[in-house]
């Protein structure tokens, strides 16, 4: 009986300490002023506000910024996007953000595919003060200066007073450019323009560079969706003074058909997403390509070497194309497929950084949940957070959050409790105590836990004693 009691008091605990996966709609957006299919991942900023951007509605249908409490309170429209449809719609900040925003101090900074104060409006780059709520313009794409690059929709990096990113289109060689500004002056300058891509698709640095940046040391790393050596996209390291470019890898060729990579390689083929870093790993996704031509998730060395694919997507279960730059937590990586899994909406995903324990976090409905999530999450207080581009009730996207907070599972053996949760939960200690009355004073339960079949497990006495656990990050 004693034993029994104590199961039940450390089941009752558990009710209340720990918590599984589990999904929840902050915010659908319900058109009009209130904004359009939100685009780019959300930025979290001071006191846990969610920044984020919308690439329609508003006044103009022209996009808009947002921002929302992570409580799913406070939903506010920041700014829209306002253009003279008598003037090619153009503008001085321009329209169309799409890559997500990051915030230095007040100021907002983001990329506007469309737009800009040159006909037929190329894009734009704009800042947005958060306290006097003024929406500025940066800088015009212009295709006049032949090499700075249009259509910019992979989101900036900001590294000390210089903002770098990537536009996909035009350039010198008609194949997009790296760029740097500065937030000083405003001076804007072309780090890198592509090459031409002959009738074979391929050329010796990529083309179409689409996402964000990574810096490492000196050193910026990028992905380009076209071109490389194969015709099937590259990833490719530049100084942050624009020398030393090279194209450290290219993907394997594939079958082109209608610009969508419908063959069967082995690497992936049309990196969009950004990479991130890892010691000296770099992790990155692919819209094509892989076994089932639907894209995977690789591994790579800075240098280059090693590549490894960590997972081929099917686009079944576990979804398809993956747009978005991933999330690392500990040794799991995080991300999204836009389309794909149960009803064929996408999917959030965790993997292993080895390539183990691939898991579906959430399957879309296309329902209030959401659907066709093509940006990367932010994690906060073992929750992520992110967007959905379409669906919700009214079918113009939502922006969500899923826990991720282990789960502690027990099961009773003879007079020993064995106590599991997931490996990929890291930094958690398993903590006891024999009473719930203030002030509780909880103890590291020995032994340390050991690995077993991707769980950490403890196997703990029972004594007699109601016992109660928790897991404490």
């Amino acid at each position: 009986m004693k034993l029994i009691q104590a199961i039940l008091l450390i089941l009752l605990l558990l009710a209340c300490h720990a918590r599984a996966q589990h999904f929840s709609t902050l915010y659908e957006f319900n058109g009009g002023n209130s904004g359009e299919f939100p685009s780019g991942p959300l930025l979290q900023g001071p006191g846990g506000i969610l920044y984020g951007e919308t690439d329609a509605g508003g006044a103009s249908d022209t996009g808009t910024l947002f921002s929302i409490n992570s409580d799913a309170s406070g939903f506010s429209i920041l700014c829209t996007f306002l253009v003279d449809t008598n003037s090619f719609y153009t503008n001085s900040t321009g329209w169309d953000p799409e890559g997500g925003l990051i915030l230095s101090g007040d100021i907002l900074y983001g990329t506007a595919y469309f737009g800009g104060v040159y006909p037929p409006g190329w894009g734009a780059i704009f800042s947005f003060n958060t306290e006097t709520k003024n929406l500025t313009g940066l800088y015009s794409f212009n295709n006049k200066t032949p090499d700075d690059g249009v259509s910019p929709e992979g989101s900036l990096l900001l590294i000390n007073n210089m903002l770098y990113g990537t536009a996909p289109g035009y350039g010198l060689g008609d194949e997009g450019s790296v760029f740097s500004i500065s937030t000083v002056d405003d001076t804007f300058s072309a780090l890198h323009s592509f090459s031409t891509i002959p009738s074979d698709g391929t050329n010796d640095d990529g083309a179409q560079p689409s996402g964000p940046l990574l810096l490492s040391g000196s050193t910026l790393y990028g992905t380009a969706y076209n071109g490389g050596l194969y015709g099937a996209g590259a990833l490719f390291a530049i100084g942050t003074g624009g020398i030393g470019f090279t194209n450290f890898y290219s993907f394997s060729a594939c079958i082109n058909s209608g610009g969508l990579y419908i063959g069967e390689n082995q690497d992936g083929a049309g990196p969009i997403a950004g990479l991130i870093i890892s010691g000296t790993t770099l992790y990155g996704t692919t819209t094509g390509g892989g076994t089932n031509a639907v894209g995977t998730v690789f591994s790579v060395s800075i240098d280059g070497t090693g590549f490894k694919v960590l997972h081929h997507f099917t686009a079944g279960s576990d979804g398809g194309r993956s747009y978005s730059t991933l999330l690392l937590s500990g040794s799991t990586l995080y991300g999204t497929a836009a389309y794909g899994n149960t009803n064929g909406f996408g999917a959030v995903f965790s993997v292993n950084t080895d390539g183990s324990n691939f898991r579906t976090l959430h399957d879309f409905t296309g329902g209030d949940d959401g659907a066709n999530p093509t940006s990367g999450l932010i994690l906060a207080s073992n929750t992520l957070y992110g967007v959905a581009e379409q669906g919700g009730t009214n079918g113009y996207g939502t922006v969500f959050s899923i826990s991720v907070a282990p789960q502690l599972a027990i099961r009773n053996l003879g007079n020993h409790v064995i106590l599991s949760w997931p490996d990929v939960a890291t930094g958690y200690t398993l903590k006891s105590t024999t009473s719930l009355v203030l002030p509780v004073t909880w103890t590291t339960v020995t032994p340390a836990p050991v690995i077993t079949g991707g769980q950490f497990t403890v196997t703990n006495i029972v004594s007699g004693k109601q016992i109660f656990y928790q897991l404490s990050p």
